[in-house]
């Protein structure tokens, strides 16, 4: 993979959720960082199929594989307004580098990026 097409900065954020003092749920930001990547918008995926997800948009996120910060299902990814689910992350040997390729989506209720998605 060449650097240039790493073009598009992600942020990868992992929130934790808990109940307030009222027993609601909420959500916090645990973790957020922020890397280059390539993404590039699919017509369509056969794990989301798979798995049975109702998605609007689904996207195939390639960035460098980071060992202090592995992705996982957990996480949501941020970029250009749009806030994404992970439905699965595979670390791939290309030459002599190690990536993660991440199968992500926007589900049909979710909109562009708002104070909801927090």
């Amino acid at each position: 993979m060449k650097p240039e097409e790493m073009n598009v900065k992600a942020t990868f954020k992992l929130y934790t959720e808990s109940k307030d003092s009222n027993g609601r749920n909420t959500k916090a930001l645990d973790e957020s960082f922020t890397r280059w990547a390539k993404v590039e918008q699919t017509s369509g995926s056969r794990t989301l199929e798979s798995m049975a997800i109702n998605y609007k948009h689904a996207y195939l996120i390639t960035k460098r594989y980071d060992k202090t910060k592995p992705l996982n299902e957990n996480y949501k990814v941020e970029f250009g307004g749009e806030v994404l689910s992970i439905a699965s992350v595979i670390r791939k040997e290309i030459g002599f580098s190690w990536f993660e390729e991440i199968t992500a989506y926007r589900d049909r209720k979710s909109t562009r990026l708002n104070s909801s998605h927090l």
